[in-house]
């Protein structure tokens, strides 16, 4: 089996990548909490004093479903028409992400190398790692991932990384 990777990272693996991390971001405990909470005042406020019935409980907590949904549709709004924007304009300006790349790996870690400088981490050196539809990201912490398409690995390959990731106690995320 091929060790070496060889791929360049497009503008749609950017954005895949990009998509799926923003995702992850939204699913985390702590935006939901803050969100839950946010509802749970709102609703709270908007039917102080209590004394005027059931009739302004009920329109407070729909005002506050509206505002949830708003939240929703923006949310879905951000990741459909501004993200991908966003990410061309990002992609554009980083020309170190456009150049030829390998990931040479092996059982102790990966070798990370483009023309303009090299990376080499041991597989424990990751926090966690996670095979999307379009890509395997490997996370050396919450915010900074390294993206290997899909395009460019066999499902021998991936299988590889994922066992030598695991093997080394690293969680998917």
């Amino acid at each position: 089996m091929e060790r070496r990777i060889a791929y360049t990272i497009s503008e749609a693996d950017y954005l895949s990548g990009t998509r799926r991390y923003t995702w992850r971001a939204y699913r985390k405990r702590g935006p939901l909490i803050a969100l839950a909470v946010v509802w749970v005042i709102y609703v709270f406020i908007a039917t102080w004093p209590w004394d005027r019935g059931w009739l302004r409980f009920g329109i407070g907590a729909g005002i506050a479903t509206v505002v949830t949904v708003l939240i929703a549709v923006g949310i879905v709004l951000t990741n459909r028409l501004i993200m991908p924007r966003r990410v061309r304009r990002l992609y554009a300006q980083h020309r170190q992400l456009q150049l030829p790349q390998t990931a040479t790996r092996d059982d102790t870690g990966i070798a990370l190398a483009s023309d303009t400088g090299s990376n080499r981490l041991a597989w424990a050196d990751f926090s966690k790692w996670d095979d999307s539809g379009d890509g395997l990201m490997l996370y050396a912490n919450d915010i900074l991932y390294y993206l290997v398409p899909h395009r460019a690995t066999s499902a021998e390959q991936r299988a590889d990384i994922i066992a030598l990731l695991t093997a080394a106690g690293v969680p998917n995320a």
